[in-house]
């Protein structure tokens, strides 16, 4: 319920700001050409937020987070006399008029120009389509899927990203029948196949490549540790790299998660790597939100 609260809200407020730059450039321009403005708004209905400008110019924010308008004198063509007063929108030059009426899909333009070029400086993360960790006794493990594997194909449909997997699986959801792969293991090829019966038929699937074993691939480096975790009092730090648990080596997040989760909160041997140095930790895991933890999260590198 407050996910699709907080999906409601996110929209609104997109709406709320694409017509305030909208209406933003009806307003300047208008003004550039000295035509006086009466009412601008954001939203519909009644006014629950008022501001009277100097230049006599009514600013309400309205009860309605939908549309706007920018209210100008001499805009309705029924006022009378209108193109006698100099500051009337009905007394400016044509071209003047049209572009006062195109500067508001122009502003939205040079918003989305704006945004993509920022997207563009500070780039996008896009999850490859390497095999993560692979959870033993998975659907993927016992299809000789391999932690470092690359899927190019699922069912002769090219993947580029786990995006691209994620959507191809998702054309078979509540189907029976083989999920055909082709990966790239190693610099050679390989094909194998998952067999699902009524897959996650019923259920809402999230990420699918997990639910049939598939990890996303992300080092064993600690990221942040939370305060007063098994972690945190062992005397792990950010930055340190789990190199083993248990004697079992250890080279992927979902690892990790795996290799707590079936402690059962007996107290592990880690070894991690810190500042070129190898040294050996004893932690405790504790229960917390249906599995055992330490307390840890990844670096996402």
């Amino acid at each position: 319920m407050i996910e699709i609260f907080s999906y409601i809200l996110g929209f609104l407020t997109l709406i709320m700001v694409i017509t305030a730059i909208h209406e933003a450039g009806h307003f300047y321009v208008a003004r550039f050409f000295n035509v006086k403005i009466l009412d601008f708004s954001i939203g519909m209905g009644k006014s629950i937020k008022n501001y009277i400008g100097k230049d006599g110019t009514s600013y309400n924010l309205r009860l309605f987070p939908v549309g706007g308008y920018v209210k100008m004198l001499g805009e309705d063509v029924m006022e009378k006399n209108s193109k006698d007063i100099d500051d009337s929108f009905a007394s400016k030059k044509y071209y003047q008029k049209v572009l006062i009426l195109f500067a508001g899909p122009f502003a939205n333009f040079l918003l989305a120009v704006f945004l993509f070029t920022i997207l563009n400086l500070i780039g996008s993360t896009v999850l490859s389509s390497q095999v993560g960790y692979v959870l033993p006794e998975s659907a993927a493990s016992k299809a000789n899927i391999i932690e470092g594997d690359l899927i190019i194909e699922i069912d002769d449909k090219n993947i580029s990203s786990r995006a691209d997997a994620q959507m191809a699986l998702s054309r078979r959801l509540g189907e029976s029948g083989e999920i055909k792969f082709k990966l790239n293991s190693n610099g050679s090829t390989k094909e194998t196949k998952i067999d699902v019966e009524d897959w996650l038929i019923g259920e809402e699937p999230k990420d699918l490549l997990s639910n049939l074993g598939i990890g996303i691939p992300v080092s064993s480096e600690i990221g942040t540790i939370l305060e007063n975790s098994p972690a945190n009092k062992a005397g792990l730090i950010s930055g340190d790299k789990v190199l083993e648990i248990e004697a079992q080596k250890i080279s992927s997040w979902g690892q990790i998660k795996d290799v707590v989760d079936k402690s059962l909160g007996m107290p592990l041997k880690i070894i991690i790597l810190r500042d070129n140095e190898e040294i050996f930790f004893q932690v405790t895991p504790t229960f917390s939100d249906s599995r055992w933890v330490l307390g840890i999260t990844s670096a996402n590198k």
